[in-house]
């Protein structure tokens, strides 16, 4: 999948693999390149994007996290977050009705970033067994 996504980039070509799938994005720290990586392949595996920025949610208001993400998951069938505390991950993933994808939480982990490393190291030397 990974190479086919490479090749429909590319070539600009969309894959249509998720018609009328919508991936929720909230981002509370700010990364330019997470939250792209994010949009552009949702839309080019034929799926929408809605991006949230911290100055769009009712936390400031003191409205919670978990609020947020149910509020969030009746728009979208899944949600990508970035948060700076290690737990946020957890305590969204406890109350969503929909997956949450963990596009980073502080200091502790960014397993996409993992994934992505992966790929390029087995593009590179062609396999990852005994790493």
């Amino acid at each position: 999948m990974a190479r086919e996504m490479r090749l429909a980039t590319e070539q600009r070509h969309v894959l249509n693999l998720l018609p009328g799938v919508v991936l929720g994005e909230i981002f509370y720290e700010a990364s330019s390149r997470t939250s792209t990586s994010f949009d552009s392949a949702m839309k080019r595996i034929g799926g929408q994007t809605v991006i949230l920025n911290e100055s769009h949610y009712s936390t400031q208001k003191g409205e919670s996290l978990e609020h947020t993400i149910r509020t969030v998951a009746q728009y979208a069938d899944a949600i990508v977050l970035r948060h700076p505390h290690e737990d946020a991950i957890d305590a969204a993933a406890a109350v969503s009705p929909v997956p949450i994808i963990n596009g980073g939480n502080g200091p502790r982990e960014h397993p996409t970033q993992g994934l992505l490393d992966l790929l390029i190291i087995k593009e590179e030397l062609d396999a990852v067994d005994g790493l």
